[in-house]
This record gives structure tokens, sequence and C-alpha cells, in this order.
């Protein structure tokens, strides 16, 4: 019971895991650190997630009385420092459910990727809840939460589509741009830089023939010789 208890554990760790490597999880903890009180209980519990997520860099499980244990807190009070920092978009719970008997386990616990949408309330953050009406008219217009005019351009009506499908594809493996708004528009910069890279490499590799240069006597007219 316990190996399969573990393995969807490590399962569910390996999907969530919004990190690449422990620096990356640490340049984001430190940030989200900034927008909390130095020696909270949230805060605390916030740096035991991430000493304890060091095998899957950003998740680990813990059941609430094993962190209350740890930060000297009682249960309920971590209870409402979890509830606090997800709220807050700086980890988010996700329940495993057991392979057999049915039921819930404990949560595996995923430290979020910082962007500037967290902060310590959300009244701090009135862009975010409240955009104002030039964009919200702009977005009502187009139909499109992502900005794509770039890719509307003259230029680039000639991407494949199997070409740009591709792409989201393999960047959307970079679980860092699947929460939060504020990645997309890096994750359609990065498409756009890595398609001309493409088309670069490929006019390289299948250069144009070389035109000849016309002669200049053609150029001549000699009816008026």
């Amino acid at each position: 019971m316990k190996q399969i208890q573990s393995n969807a554990h490590m399962e569910t760790a390996v999907r969530y895991s919004y990190f690449s490597s422990i620096d990356q999880m640490d340049r984001h903890v430190k940030q989200h650190r900034r927008t909390l009180t130095w020696q909270s209980t949230e805060d605390a519990v916030l740096c035991l997630l991430a000493r304890r997520s060091l095998s899957y860099p950003g998740t680990s499980w813990m059941k609430v009385k094993t962190i209350a244990a740890a930060v000297g807190k009682s249960p309920r009070t971590v209870n409402y420092a979890l509830a606090a920092l997800e709220e807050k978009k700086m980890i988010r719970r996700i329940p495993v459910m057991r392979e057999t008997h049915g039921g819930s386990s404990s949560n595996v616990i995923a430290i979020l990727p910082y962007t500037s949408d967290c902060s310590p309330s959300p009244a701090d953050r009135p862009n975010a809840e409240t955009p104002s009406n030039a964009s919200a008219e702009a977005s009502d217009a187009s139909g499109e939460s992502v900005s794509l005019e770039f890719f509307k351009q003259e230029k680039y009506k000639y991407m494949s589509y199997l070409n740009f499908s591709w792409l989201i594809h393999h960047k959307w493996k970079d679980n860092c741009v699947k929460h939060g708004s504020a990645y997309m528009e890096k994750v359609v910069e990065s498409l756009i830089r890595e398609y001309e890279y493409r088309q670069i490499k490929e006019r390289l590799q299948h250069p144009h023939p070389r035109r000849i240069p016309r002669p200049a006597f053609l150029d001549h007219n000699w009816l008026e010789d």
C-alpha cells in the first residue's frame, strides 16, 4: 500500500514540477518571500516546502501534521497558512487519489513560479483584477486572451500550421508557462524568435539559386546609334 501510494505521489510530483532545477526554484521562492512577512507562519511553511522539494524541484508531499511539527505551529494554523499561500498563487495543492480502496491521500504541494500577479492580497493588485477599459475593449474586440497581433503581420502569413503547432507543443512542455497569464506573452515571443531562427537556418541550408547579373549591353538602346 505504501509503495502504491508513493508511486502515485511521485507521478503527480513529476507532472506538476514547475522548475527544471533547484536553483531555478530557489530564485522563485526568494521572490515569493519578499512579499511575505519575515518569520511569519506562511514564510516558514514556504521555506519548509522548498527544503523538502529537492528530489522533484518545487513539489513535495507532506501531511499537515508533519508540517505543523516541523514549523512548531498547530495543524489549524498551518492549514490557514497553506490556504493563504494558495490564494496568493505561491503554491498549489493537488489531491492524490489512492489506486485501491478509493479516497484521497496526502496532497502533493507544488510551489508555483513567481509572477507579477503574486502579491500579499488581491487588493494590492488592481490591475490584475480590474483591467483598464482600453485593454478590456481590445480583448473583447479580438476575442483573444493573448496578443497575437505580431503573428498577423504580412511576413508571418506563410507560417506553416504544422510548424507552429509543433512549436506550441514543444514549448508547452515547460511547466512554467502553464500558470499565470504573464507567461503567455513570453511564450509567444519565444515562439517568434524560435520560428525566425528556424527560417534563417532553413534558408542557409537551402539557399536560393544565385542570380546572374544582367549584362549591361542589354540595357543599351542600339536604335539610337
